[in-house]
């Protein structure tokens, strides 16, 4: 019976002893009126070091290293577009485009990633071989198997210019450079990069 009324005193001790803690230690004031207000404790401290949220949120737009415009075939119709070409990088593995549609104002197209047959084409002239991006297959459930492009796949166009990557296969080592088409628009030169 002690040792219950021991605990049960150190019990109540840790509770008086947590809400005192956890008070408001400011005195009261009273206002011009006769009312009583608190006034803060002390202002908190200035976090250290400075804000860097403008240079880790600032993004400049990549240049193109190419670029041609035409009318883009899709199954919304012709559209008016610039396809700029940001990078042409292949390694022993694979070749990544890195590429964007540039238009006036948003527009749908069916360049996604179910529809390979309208992403961007990889022409070398001197061997006549074409390179398309690579696909993999994908179970659809009304649909059966689907091949799928290995790419962003991002089926609209803006003003705001969507980076947009596919995956390709690997290049010729003594490939400096290919030209870039898709339907609907004129072929342009593009080097490679390793």
């Amino acid at each position: 019976m002690i040792a219950r009324a021991l605990v049960s005193a150190v019990v109540v001790a840790f509770a008086v002893a947590g809400v005192a803690a956890c008070t408001d230690e400011s005195s009261p004031t009273t206002s011009a009126d006769g009312t009583s207000e608190h006034a803060p404790a002390s202002t908190p401290p200035t976090a250290p070091g400075r804000d860097v949220s403008e240079e880790l949120l600032a993004y400049d737009q990549p240049e193109p290293i190419a670029s041609t415009s035409g009318d883009l075939e899709t199954s919304f119709g012709q559209r008016p577009v610039t396809l700029e070409i940001l990078q042409l990088r292949s390694t022993p593995t694979g070749t990544v485009l890195t590429w964007r549609l540039k238009v006036a104002k948003s527009t749908g197209h069916d360049i996604d990633r179910l529809d390979w047959i309208n992403q961007p084409r990889l022409i070398d002239p001197a061997a006549k071989e074409a390179y398309l991006v690579d696909t993999a297959g994908h179970p659809f459930a009304d649909e059966g198997r689907r091949e799928i492009t290995v790419s962003t796949g991002d089926s609209f166009a803006g003003p705001g210019l969507a980076t947009q990557q596919g995956l390709y296969p690997p290049l010729p080592k003594d490939l400096t450079e290919v030209r870039v088409s898709m339907p609907g628009l004129d072929p342009v030169t593009v080097p490679v990069t390793r």
